[in-house]
């Protein structure tokens, strides 16, 4: 790379209402930067410390910003710091930043590129925009610019390295069934994780073992804890930073219908979705579709016999299964964080690719 080419500015916040997710995406666009001679600065206006320190071991900068997500005085920031840093490329990954935040950083030479999960925005000017969910089409992006392209579907899926390695994702599981991994993301604001383990405690089986991540900005983090203490059957984690380990271990998930999906499709893990937005109901459905999700409910209905219900029945449909094509695995094959950095470079080094 050169100099000018270096640098890559990310605006993203994690919050105890927004989550973590888009922060940890972005975190795998910026290692694949970092592979590529790159260097990465993260503008958070949220970030939690946990996070903070999560950015800073992986050694990229961390710029807190004083300002409301979206204003103004978050584009003039940003477009100041990215002035400052000789960024070549501004991502903005956020559902806060508006039509007239994106239209501002729009407007100077340096490139951008606009994450998306479902159209938030009626014109997108960025010089690129993209969707790393699965049946995607350029119809959702009709009113963007001529300019802009667009990369579209699971090809792109933003997976971190500690997915890529191959030795873990080899793992093959066998019909006996007894490891439950629960993860619902990184604060679930929905407390369907309480619903969860009450599920779990009703289950009289005695040869499952379940490890629950509540998530680092979980504030129902000690009532869980008492909870889980009845249950010798339960391990329970504010947080984990080795998150492949976790899916190895693991024979089957209960999930969070969000972006982790992908990384969990990585590892071919059969899966119980838990809808905590409505912007998660489009990747319950396509891997419902697909039969690489078993079940899927939305946490507002959610209910612990609903739960015990679905995971019996996975528990069954697992060790009845015959083999199966490693559909999962044929969707996301954890190189998509690595296409899209290149994609950035091959755009300022003027290889042309279809626009929209």
């Amino acid at each position: 790379m050169s100099n000018k080419r270096k640098h890559l500015l990310i605006r993203a916040d994690a919050s105890y209402k927004i989550g973590s997710g888009h922060i940890m995406r972005c975190l795998a666009l910026g290692q694949s930067w970092q592979d590529l001679g790159g260097t990465v600065t993260f503008a958070c206006a949220n970030l939690p410390e946990r996070m903070h320190s999560r950015l800073l071991s992986e050694n990229m900068e961390v710029q807190l910003l004083n300002t409301v997500t979206g204003s103004p005085h978050d584009a003039e920031g940003t477009l100041s710091l990215a002035e400052h840093c000789s960024s070549f490329c501004i991502v903005m990954d956020g559902y806060n930043f508006t039509q007239q935040y994106h239209d501002r950083i729009s407007e100077i030479p340096t490139a951008s590129l606009t994450i998306d999960d479902y159209g938030q925005i009626d014109r997108y000017n960025s010089s690129f925009v993209l969707n790393q969910n699965y049946g995607i089409t350029k119809s959702l992006y009709k009113n963007c610019s001529k300019e802009t392209k667009l990369l579209l579907g699971t090809k792109y899926s933003l997976i971190r390295r500690e997915f890529r390695t191959t030795e873990k994702r080899q793992r093959t599981r066998d019909r006996n069934i007894t490891k439950v991994l629960v993860t619902l993301g990184g604060s679930d604001p929905t407390k369907s994780l309480e619903t969860v383990v009450h599920a779990i405690k009703g289950l009289a089986d005695a040869n499952l073992s379940f490890r629950i991540i509540a998530g680092p900005m979980n504030t129902n983090f000690n009532r869980l804890k008492r909870l889980a203490n009845t249950d010798r059957r339960i391990e329970l984690f504010p947080a984990i930073d080795d998150m492949a380990t976790a899916y190895t271990w693991a024979d089957l998930a209960i999930a969070a219908a969000g972006s982790t999906n992908w990384e969990m499709c990585c590892f071919n893990l059969p899966r119980i979705l838990i809808i905590q937005a409505d912007n998660q109901a489009a990747i319950a459905e396509t891997l419902l579709d697909r039969r690489i999700a078993h079940a899927a409910h939305k946490a507002t209905e959610l209910t612990r016999d609903a739960v015990q219900a679905s995971l019996k029945s996975l528990i069954s449909a697992c060790k009845n299964a015959h083999d199966k094509p490693k559909q999962a695995e044929v969707l996301v094959d954890a190189r998509g964080a690595e296409r899209v950095a290149k994609r950035l470079i091959a755009n300022q080094a003027g290889i042309q690719h279809e626009h929209c």
